[in-house]
């Protein structure tokens, strides 16, 4: 079983938007914006060769939005963050705990502490 978050995602440039959002969303891009710079190197963007046209799609598709700030600086806030890229949600079982057994000399001594 896939336990990935974006395998529901069949497209690699819609799966690299959603990652993208993801981790505008982890940086806290809805109440102040980030710097593109600080995004890109948190996804190691000059790795991912669909990056250009990810973050393209997501401006046209008004996901985020890029503003000039200041000394040159690029700023992304998140506009809104569509169904088909939301992460899929994982829910992992519990782990299963094992019980011990316990030696016959064990349950001998243990009988003087109770």
């Amino acid at each position: 079983m896939s336990r990935e978050k974006w395998s529901h995602i069949t497209d690699p440039v819609n799966a690299l938007g959603a990652q993208i959002l993801d981790a505008l969303d982890l940086l806290g891009a809805w109440h102040r914006p980030v710097r593109l710079r600080s995004l890109s190197r948190k996804l190691n963007a000059n790795k991912l060769a669909l990056w250009d046209k990810a973050l393209g799609q997501l401006v046209a598709d008004r996901c985020i939005t890029v503003e000039a700030g200041p000394r040159r600086q690029q700023l992304i806030r998140i506009v809104e963050v569509p169904d088909e890229l939301r992460p899929k949600l994982i829910v992992r079982r519990a782990k299963r705990k094992r019980k011990r057994g316990q030696s016959v000399w064990f349950k001998r001594h243990m009988a003087g502490f109770s």
